[in-house]
This record gives structure tokens, sequence and C-alpha cells, in this order.
């Protein structure tokens, strides 16, 4: 049985919006500032925020993300004391672009105890792991491909395997 949900659903109605908007300055630093904005902001205040930013910067504005957050209540009353209880300990789902091997991992945080067998290894058999891996699948962008799955813990590496199919 996994912990409780409180995070609202999912439906185009956010409970805020974040703005992100990244920076590389002439030493190749690069920096980003995220701002909550009302849901119902327009892009083209965001596009205004934008440009404002880059007037007053001698950084080079390259990437704006504008992200919608469903927030609800952070109780820990709400998680569950089990085999894995730390969101420092988690599934990481390695995927990979094709074409530009560039990386994008996925990690399922305080995963539930029997989606873990010794080793420590990830079940690719679990019900629940089996649908959050199809769940990522199903979002990534065009090209990225599963390459390897890892119980990881406080950022540490353990042996990774197939991720199932």
């Amino acid at each position: 049985m996994p912990g409780t949900r409180v995070a609202p659903t999912v439906d185009g109605s956010p409970t805020a919006v974040d703005a992100s908007f990244h920076f590389i300055d002439a030493d190749n630093t690069k920096s980003s500032v995220n701002i909550l904005v009302d849901p119902a902001v327009a892009d083209a205040d965001i596009e205004t925020l934008a440009a404002a930013f880059q007037a007053g910067s001698n950084a080079s504005l390259w990437k704006v993300e504008r992200q919608e957050v469903y927030t609800g209540v952070p109780l820990a009353s709400n998680a569950l004391s089990d085999d894995i209880v730390s969101v420092a300990d988690g599934v990481r789902l390695q995927t990979k672009q094709l074409t530009t091997n560039a990386y994008n991992p996925a990690y399922l945080l305080a995963p539930l105890g029997d989606m873990i067998l010794p080793g420590p290894l990830v079940d690719t058999t679990n019900a629940q792991y089996v649908a959050w891996r199809n769940a990522v699948q199903a979002v990534l962008p065009t090209g990225f491909a599963l390459l390897n799955v890892a119980f990881t813990q406080n950022v540490q590496r353990n042996q990774s395997i197939s991720p199932g199919t």
C-alpha cells in the first residue's frame, strides 16, 4: 500500500505556475531563477518578464520554462513508515536520446519495499514498477530509449539492470 496523495489532480487547473529563466554568462557559467506566478498569467506576461530580465542582465537568457504546479499540503503523516521511507532513496530509470546521447533520468522516490529485491535490485516484474516505467516511457520526448534501472541510496549508484520490456 502506498502513501496518501494530497496533490490535486493534473487537470489543466494548476494551483500555481513556475516560470524559470536560465542564463549563461561570458565565463560559460549557467544559472537560473524561478518565480511562482498566478496560474491565469498570460504567455505574453511571462515574455514581458523575460524581456525585462534580459534588458537588465549582462548574461544571456537562453531558456525560459513555464511549468504548471499542482500543490497539496505536505504532511509527513500521509507517508508510510515502511521498508524504504526516505526520499533520498529511489529507483532510477535511465533514459537516453539515441541521436544526441543526452541522458534524462527519472526517479521514483521512496519506492515500495516489494519493488526491491536483495542485492539490492529492482524487481522489473513488479506491477507498480511496470506501471511507473510505462508511464515514464509514455511521456518521454521523441528519440529517447530506456537504458537501465537501478536502486539508488543517498545518491550512491548501485548495480544497473535492464529496465524490462
